[in-house]
C-alpha cells in the first residue's frame, strides 16, 4: 500500500499525468502547461502556487522527563522512536505520559504528524528527521505527542493527505534536511516546512487522490489492530509448539 500510494502521487504530481476530464493522462495527453518562475519550472495550467505555511499551522508536541515515562501509566504518546525510516508508524516505539495534557495537545486518527529531531548524524539511508505521517486510527485510549513530534493541522482533510504524501518525497527530505542543525542531536526549524514552494492541485483533483490514499490508511490501520490482536496469541502458543504440548492439525 506504501508504494501504490507513492506511484500515484509520482504519476500524478510529478509527472503530472493525473486523469484529464476524459480520464487520459494529463501532460502526456498534450493539456497545457505554465512556467513559474517561482519554481522555475512548468506546471500545470490552473494550479496554485503558494508557501505550505498559507495553509497549515504547527503544534509541537508535550516536554517531558524521565519521571513522566517510568510508571507505563497515563496518556500514549507518541516520539521520536514512532517513526520508521521509511515514513510509517512504529507501533513499538510508543510510550507513556503521566501528567496534564491540554486538549490541544491531543491528537485524532490520521492527524498529521512530523518528527523534528534526530539523534544521530543525517544519513538519507537512516534518517527520520522531517519524516511525517498519519496518526494510525488503532488506539483505544487518548494519545499525545512529544515535543520531538510537531503536529501539522490542515484545514483541507484532502490537502492533509497530499502535503504527508509530497512530505514522503525524496526531493523533500533533500530540501528539508538543509534545515536540521545541531552537534550531538539534530532539531528541525520548522520554518523550513512552512517555507516551502509547492504547486498545489485543484480542489478535484486533491479529492479524488485523498479518497485512494485514505482507502489505504484505514486498511493499514485494519491490518495494525488484527496484529495486535494475534501477537498475544501468537506468544502463547509458540512455546507450547516448540515444546510439543500442542500440535497443529493437518
Amino acid at each position: 500500500m506504501e508504494a501504490l500510494a507513492k506511484t500515484i502521487y509520482d504519476y500524478w504530481f510529478v509527472q503530472f499525468d493525473f486523469p484529464d476530464k476524459n480520464g487520459k493522462p494529463y501532460k502526456s495527453s498534450g493539456g497545457k502547461m505554465v512556467w513559474n518562475a517561482q519554481l522555475k519550472r512548468e506546471v500545470p495550467e490552473g494550479w496554485e502556487v503558494a508557501r505550505i505555511g498559507s495553509h497549515i499551522r504547527s503544534n509541537r508536541g508535550i516536554s517531558y522527563s524521565t519521571k513522566n515515562i517510568a510508571s507505563g501509566k497515563g496518556f500514549l504518546m507518541i516520539n521520536l522512536n514512532s517513526f520508521n525510516v521509511d515514513s510509517t508508524y512504529k507501533v513499538a516505539g510508543i510510550k507513556t505520559f503521566e501528567g496534564d495534557v491540554l486538549d490541544n495537545k491531543l491528537l485524532k486518527p490520521f492527524d498529521l504528524v512530523m518528527c523534528n529531531t534526530q539523534q544521530t548524524d543525517l544519513d538519507p539511508k537512516k534518517d527520520i528527521i522531517g519524516k511525517s505521517f498519519l496518526v494510525p486510527d488503532i488506539f483505544d485510549s487518548p494519545v499525545t505527542s512529544s515535543h520531538h513530534v510537531t503536529s501539522i493541522h490542515v484545514d483541507d482533510d484532502d490537502l492533509k493527505v497530499f502535503l504527508n504524501a509530497m512530505f514522503h518525497t525524496r526531493e523533500f527530505h533533500s530540501y528539508i534536511s538543509g534545515f536540521a542543525s545541531g552537534t550531538s542531536i539534530r532539531g528541525l526549524n520548522f520554518f523550513g516546512v512552512e517555507s516551502c514552494i509547492t504547486a498545489l492541485p485543484p480542489k478535484s483533483l486533491l479529492s479524488l487522490f485523498a479518497s485512494l490514499i485514505m482507502a489505504c490508511e484505514k486498511q493499514k490501520s485494519t491490518v495494525l489492530r488484527n496484529q495486535a490482536l494475534l501477537q498475544p496469541l501468537r506468544d502463547n502458543l509458540l512455546p507450547l509448539l516448540m515444546n510439543g504440548q500442542v500440535e497443529v492439525a493437518g
